[in-house]
């Protein structure tokens, strides 16, 4: 017998080697040094039987008379009764003499067998201490194929992949040409905005984290920390630091987090600028937010007054303390706030949620916000407290809403919800549908002439693509309508600059165009919560690539 396929008797690894094995030798497992012996020939059925026959016939039988054959009689009565008892009794000491010698030759041939087995027989290489030797074939552990990558969400073909990676190219090589010795970019009052969102892009581009551009970037970062209180910047600085994945970083991901917490309003939204938090408060929130993880937080802080006590009133003005619990839909709708400062804290504080930090109350406070202030054609407001006359024709906003409603899935017990999945979801039907609208179709012809749009806007269409796997938005090619305006209107330098919308400048929609084209998801983790939610089991979403 020979084998070429083993498992080993200790660690259960799948071994193969291409030379066949004798049965019984020994060979050592290369997972954990194990060695054993190789399973022994099986016996067929019926060979012991045939061979003992034989041996019982040449140990009993006697001459026989020529007329009467041995085979044709029953062994009993080929000793006759005539024989006298002096011959029985010599005839029945040479039977056991015979039997005792054949017995001792097969002994003795089993125990010469286990010898050369055991020994330096053929094949064996006595390659231990004492001459215990085994089988050291080339047997390598069984490694399973990868599964197949999945599809891409946009397949694109060779021609615009190569369009992409240019465009990509030129791009990052503009953020890293025009960056500050210091590590930012852009007027010297906007630096602590920019750092976050350059670094950032850079990594989405494929710049490695050890890139002296993303360093020094890092580097600004940690040497600010006090002065960051903004919510763009200390959104874009967290999210920037946690796609790093420096492990220095992880109390500033969380300082940074526990800031956006305590600077959230009773109304669920985030403004410009935050009240500043103490380094104490720091982790006093913390604790306090993971004692209260089966209550809410404000009932905790009102039963355990200690706690509270040690909190600067800065912290005890944070929404997760002052909201009501069942506080009804007219308390979302105004007390300030914008929906673009919410949008960037609630990819921030997803962040920070995959370091195990406490900020689920602040998202469902989030959740509660979004669920209360969607208007009947489906579009979010940029601030529920405004007219809506003065809202119209921001579908950033749309955006926005989609992310908080995304989210409400993503902080879900074990994936479970109370209302239909994200497929099956009336308010994110209604969004994306509304959204559609402002998204145009890519022509025919490349080269007819692009128009533009604001690259904030663009942005955001990428992002909740990304985040629910859409493919098309109610049968619009987003990626391919952007991909038309982003190739026509890059710069020869490599950056692009609309100057449409808020806050727009070269670095800005520079670092919004190059997300779109890497068709980054800032939160994978998201997505895949929303699978988890019989997201790919119910009725797509208009436009959903199944």
């Amino acid at each position: 017998m020979s084998a070429k396929e083993l498992i080993c008797p200790k660690c259960k690894s799948m071994l193969r080697t291409s030379a066949s094995l004798p049965a019984g030798a020994k060979v050592r497992c290369t997972q954990c040094q194990t060695v054993f012996a190789t399973a022994a020939a099986p016996v067929p059925v019926g060979a012991a039987a045939s061979n003992n026959h034989t041996a019982q016939k040449v140990l009993t039988s006697k001459p026989a008379p020529v007329h009467a054959p041995v085979a044709s009689q029953p062994l009993a009565a080929i000793a006759s009764p005539e024989t006298d008892a002096t011959a029985d009794d010599h005839r029945g000491k040479r039977v056991l003499f015979v039997l005792t010698g054949v017995l001792a030759v097969i002994g003795l041939a089993v125990v010469l067998v286990v010898v050369c087995l055991q020994g330096d027989g053929p094949g064996v290489v006595p390659n231990e201490p004492g001459g215990g030797g085994y089988v050291d074939l080339p047997i390598e552990p069984f490694v399973p194929k990868a599964p197949a990558p999945p599809p891409p969400l946009i397949p694109l073909s060779k021609e615009d992949e190569a369009k992409v990676a240019e465009l990509v190219k030129k791009g990052a090589e503009w953020l890293k040409k025009t960056q500050h010795p210091s590590g930012t970019w852009g007027p010297a009052g906007q630096a602590l905005n920019y750092v976050g969102l350059g670094g950032l892009t850079l990594l989405e581009c494929g710049t490695s984290a050890s890139d002296p551009s993303v360093q020094k970037a890092a580097k600004f970062v940690r040497d600010n920390m006090p002065k960051l209180h903004r919510t763009y910047e200390m959104s874009l600085c967290l999210l920037f630091l946690d796609r790093l994945g420096d492990k220095q970083d992880l109390p500033h991901i969380e300082t940074l987090a526990m800031r956006l917490v305590a600077g959230q309003l009773a109304n669920g939204a985030w403004t410009y600028n935050q009240n500043r938090l103490t380094d104490s408060d720091v982790p006093v929130l913390r604790g306090l937010l993971q004692d209260a993880a089966r209550i809410s937080p404000r009932e905790y802080l009102n039963k355990n007054k200690d706690a509270a006590s040690k909190l600067s009133m800065q912290a005890r003005k944070a929404g997760v303390f002052t909201s009501p619990d069942n506080a009804p839909a007219n308390v979302f709708a105004g007390g300030g706030g914008d929906n673009s400062n919410t949008q960037f804290a609630i990819l921030a504080l997803w962040a920070a949620r995959r370091h195990k930090l406490p900020v689920d109350p602040a998202l469902e406070l989030v959740v509660r916000r979004f669920r209360s202030t969607q208007n009947p054609d489906g579009s979010f407001p940029y601030s529920p407290g405004l007219p809506m006359a003065s809202q119209n024709g921001l579908p950033t906003m749309t955006c926005a809403g989609l992310l908080g409603l995304a989210v409400g899935y993503g902080i879900a017990a074990d994936g479970k919800t109370a209302g239909p999945g994200p497929n099956q979801d009336p308010a994110i039907q209604k969004a994306l549908r509304h959204l559609s609208a402002s998204i145009g179709d890519p022509p025919k012809d490349a080269k007819q002439q692009a128009p533009v749009t604001e690259l904030y806007f663009l942005w955001s269409i990428e992002r909740v693509a990304v985040l629910y796997q859409l493919s098309k938005i109610a049968g619009k090619d987003w990626f391919h309508w952007g991909l038309w305006m982003l190739a026509q209107h890059q710069r020869p330098n490599g950056q692009w600059h609309f100057a449409k919308g808020h806050g727009h400048s070269p670095l800005v929609d520079t670092c919004f165009a190059l997300l779109f084209l890497q068709r980054a998801n800032l939160a994978k983790d998201l997505t895949d919560k929303l699978t988890e939610v019989e997201f790919a089991s119910a009725p797509a979403l208009p436009g959903r690539k199944n």
